[in-house]
């Protein structure tokens, strides 16, 4: 499918793997390690390597990446610093139109920020090289973080929002979002909703279902 790849480093990402799962606050540190810039944009092996958020290097390229609420989005892998920089501001200009819409669930606010920054650049969703991942984390079912596949799709990307949304509201530290009051029948009815959508969605792309499940499940059962 031309709407779930890999995680861009050529690691699949169609099986529940145990690398799947990050501990919380995995997401906070996206720092990456950027190299000196050599004359007319290389990069100067042996130059001393520099410390910025939100721009990771591998093998002389350089890639720009975001995270807020439960997603990452990743600009293409570029050879120059200063248009990996260019790329870290139109994420930037993307976050902040979605974190600051007053009404509309995450996929709405995400569409109208990537619609809106996309058209003031002039670039469509192809040229800017956008890839999406929703991360999944839930404290009362399982530890750590659990991680979509790579969706190219804006319109596949918001329909698995949506589906995991309605069974597993974000977890936001210090606030309520509707979980703290349901009774351990109703967390157990939301967690066997959320283990068929997230089979679903993976099986939907070349997972095997039974192994999803199994997965979850042991994850579930170690939480208990």
């Amino acid at each position: 499918s031309d709407d779930v790849t890999d995680d861009g480093e050529g690691q699949p990402l169609l099986e529940l793997a145990d690398e799947e799962l990050e501990p919380c606050g995995a997401l906070d540190s996206d720092q990456g390690e950027i190299e000196g810039d050599a004359p007319g944009g290389g990069v100067e092996k042996g130059a001393p390597a520099h410390r910025m958020r939100g721009i990771s290097s591998s093998r002389g390229l350089y890639r720009a990446s975001i995270h807020f609420e439960r997603l990452s989005i990743t600009a293409r892998s570029v050879r120059q610093l200063p248009q990996a920089l260019d790329d870290l501001l139109m994420l930037t200009s993307i976050k902040h139109n979605a974190t600051h819409q007053d009404v509309g669930n995450l996929d709405v606010r995400l569409t109208n920020a990537v619609e809106r920054v996309l058209k003031e650049q002039g670039r469509t969703l192809e040229e800017a090289g956008l890839s999406f991942m929703i991360h999944v984390w839930h404290e009362y079912w399982f530890k750590g973080m659990l991680h979509t596949p790579t969706y190219h799709s804006l319109p596949a990307l918001c329909n698995a929002l949506r589906l995991i949304s309605a069974c597993a509201p974000q977890m936001r530290r210090g606030r309520n979002n509707g979980m703290l009051t349901m009774s351990p029948s109703e967390l157990r009815a939301r967690w066997l909703e959320f283990k068929g959508v997230w089979a679903d969605l993976r099986e939907a792309h070349g997972a095997d279902r039974s192994h999803v499940l199994a997965k979850l499940q042991g994850l579930y059962e170690a939480n208990e």
